[in-house]
């Protein structure tokens, strides 16, 4: 918020409680004074002119400062120079008033003066001195409550942009630690299939191609999050890669639950595809037993499964696919990752989100 913003900002506010204020002053010089009906509206114009005066006056003053203090300013550390400049001015700006009614006086409007206001202006100093501080202080003191209301706001709202700002970067941070993992697997894969299988190798690289092109190509929003779409596109491909590995000893079923979410469904990106790569990299799959993977949703829950065929020993697992899920879901929504293990059947369930 610029300077300009801020200062109409105050000035509505402050303005509002100053004005029931003045009204109510004004109604009660009214109402108190028995004085002929010409010195009654003259005393309350003359009364609302000299605070309207320092309400403005002191906006003007509070933003003085302010560009003196340039990106240093604190409204607490220049109280004493705001209040101090402001009474001054509202000092001098009723000792006018004083001459000015006094002048009208002479000039044969009729206006009852206060006992202690009439005749020379040194005994009516007390009562200007007093009046000005009374005066200013309750507009002080509510542009003063504005201000620091509204630089309480801006700094909770600074905060929650920086933590925002920090949740992302790390988010970012761990969805990176995937994609090369994978990609190390892959390509681990790769060599293996070109020495044993050289044209099934062949295949597979096509298919590695289409997969990277299709998770790069959807990367997610700057939230971090994916349509559920785009995540099985993802988890399609990758698939259709892995069928060139193991032919029918791995099978894959999407539940039309999931096929049919909504657009406005999502879940972290790049999220399905490390489950899929968990549950075949952790279970034997072979032709008479195949290993079954299945994707479901029940409610605002999408469910990874699959039959427990565990190898006895996994090389190069490093749990990071599950672990920087659990860490994504913890700084996107605060959500749990549910891991179940049913003896027979694994399976992760991760919350759909809104867009």
């Amino acid at each position: 918020m610029n300077n300009k913003q801020l200062k109409r900002f105050l000035f509505r506010r402050s303005f509002r409680v100053f004005l029931f204020y003045l009204i109510a002053s004004v109604m009660i010089i009214s109402i108190y004074n028995e004085a002929p009906f010409l010195s009654l509206v003259f005393r309350a114009v003359t009364f609302a002119i000299v605070p309207i005066i320092v309400f403005i006056l002191n906006i003007e003053i509070i933003f003085y400062y302010k560009k003196r203090a340039n990106q240093n300013w604190n409204f607490r550390n220049w109280q004493g120079q705001i209040f101090g400049t402001g009474f001054l001015l509202t000092v001098m700006l009723f000792i006018l008033h004083y001459f000015i009614v006094r002048l009208f006086i002479q000039w044969g409007v009729v206006i009852q003066l206060p006992e202690n206001m009439k005749g020379s202006i040194i005994k009516g100093i007390p009562i200007i001195v007093l009046s000005s501080l009374v005066q200013y202080s309750f507009i002080y003191i509510i542009q003063q409550a504005i201000l620091l209301q509204k630089e309480q706001e801006m700094t909770e709202m600074e905060m929650l942009q920086l933590k925002n700002s920090n949740a992302e970067t790390v988010n970012q941070l761990l969805q990176q630690q995937i994609k090369p993992h994978f990609l190390f697997n892959a390509l681990t894969t790769l060599k293996s299939l070109i020495k044993k299988q050289p044209d099934t190798a062949q295949v597979y690289l096509v298919q590695l191609s289409e997969f990277l092109r299709a998770s790069f190509a959807s990367t997610g929003s700057n939230s971090g999050l994916a349509s559920v779409k785009e995540e099985l596109e993802i988890c399609h491909n990758y698939m259709e890669m892995q069928k060139v590995r193991f032919g029918q000893a791995l099978q894959y079923e999407v539940s039309e639950g999931v096929k049919n979410s909504s657009p406005n469904d999502r879940i972290p990106s790049f999220s399905l595809q490390p489950l899929l790569e968990n549950a075949i990299k952790h279970n034997v799959s072979t032709n008479e037993n195949p290993l079954l993977i299945q994707i479901t949703r029940e409610g605002n829950m999408i469910t990874v499964s699959n039959n427990l065929q565990p190898k006895n020993s996994v090389l190069d697992s490093t749990g990071k696919g599950l672990s920087s899920l659990k860490e994504r879901y913890r700084i996107l929504s605060g959500d749990e990752v549910i891991v179940q293990d049913q003896g027979n059947r694994f399976s992760v369930s991760i919350k759909v989100l809104s867009a």
